[in-house]
């Protein structure tokens, strides 16, 4: 997800929030790799996308587990509108993995093989 303010992208929630105030922030590094961590947008995205080579009880669970997610970001999102814009990306990667569940089925496969 990109971040705008004005017509200056900020590469990192820290960037956003100089950006936005008009300020640099001195963050500690041990708070910054806690909360600003990089690959914080990576794990959400891989919880409900999943990852190569991953076995399917890992599948299950991972699916269970973003199942949950997505039902608490529904839920929270009933008054909070970062939340309901997280459960909506949520929702649409929802989407792009079952697209890829059934492009990745071994009956398209066969489809294909036969065409």
């Amino acid at each position: 997800m990109r971040m705008y303010i004005g017509d200056q992208e900020a590469a990192t929630v820290v960037e956003l929030i100089e950006l936005a105030g008009g300020v640099d922030i001195a963050i500690p590094r041990e708070l910054h790799e806690l909360f600003f961590s990089e690959g914080v947008e990576n794990d959400f995205r891989d919880l409900f996308l999943g990852s190569r080579g991953e076995t399917d009880e890992q599948r299950r669970s991972r699916e269970l587990v973003a199942k949950e997610v997505l039902g608490e970001l529904l839920e929270a999102g009933r008054d909070d509108e970062i939340q309901r814009m997280n459960a909506a990306y949520a929702a649409q990667l929802v989407v792009v993995a079952n697209l890829r569940k059934q492009i990745n089925s071994p009956r398209l496969r066969k489809m294909q093989k036969a065409a």
